[in-house]
């Protein structure tokens, strides 16, 4: 049963980071690289509802990896009685890591997707000055600096989670 709960926490902060760095060095960047604004006349309307469908379903991946890997980081430490503190330091990174990704997903998202549709789905033609347009550019670096920290945070628990096992004098 520990192994089982070990490599189901395991896989959940794999998901779920993988899926942010995939997201945010793979897939948004090709979904708005200059061949597909060439194919779209430079209408960012189509790219915009590409990224906004695959950012919705990279949050709800990351609610239940974030779910599992509470729940299984805490049946873990009942079963073992190890450190706490480490285990506090696991709980209380991905309990952030939840909350910004509740946070991205059911607020600042919804204000996005509000903003882009005032303006008819794209922002191109649209001088930089357009309330619209410079309250979805505001909105979307508070959503990328939010993705940032759930990253980090996720390197945390990376870490944490790799010192389980060592002795008391080698942890990081």
């Amino acid at each position: 049963m520990v192994a089982f709960l070990r490599a189901l926490r395991l896989l959940s902060l794999v998901a779920w980071m993988g899926g942010i760095v995939f997201f945010g060095a793979i897939a948004a960047p090709a979904i708005f690289s200059p061949q597909v604004l060439e194919m779209t006349q430079g209408n960012t309307r189509i790219p915009g509802i590409i990224v906004g469908l695959c950012l919705t379903r990279l949050h709800w991946v990351g609610l239940g990896c974030g779910i599992a890997l509470l729940l299984t980081t805490v049946l873990l430490y009942q079963r073992s009685h190890r450190n706490r503190v480490q285990m506090l330091a696991i709980v209380s990174l991905a309990g952030l890591m939840l909350c910004l990704t509740m946070y991205i997903g059911f607020h600042v998202m919804p204000l996005m997707e509000h903003d882009r549709q005032l303006v008819g789905g794209d922002f191109t033609n649209l001088p930089l000055t357009n309330p619209e347009r410079a309250d979805f550019d505001r909105l979307h670096q508070v959503s990328t600096r939010l993705e940032q920290i759930v990253l980090l945070c996720a390197l945390g628990v990376t870490l944490a989670m790799a010192s389980e096992d060592l002795p008391q004098d080698h942890r990081v």
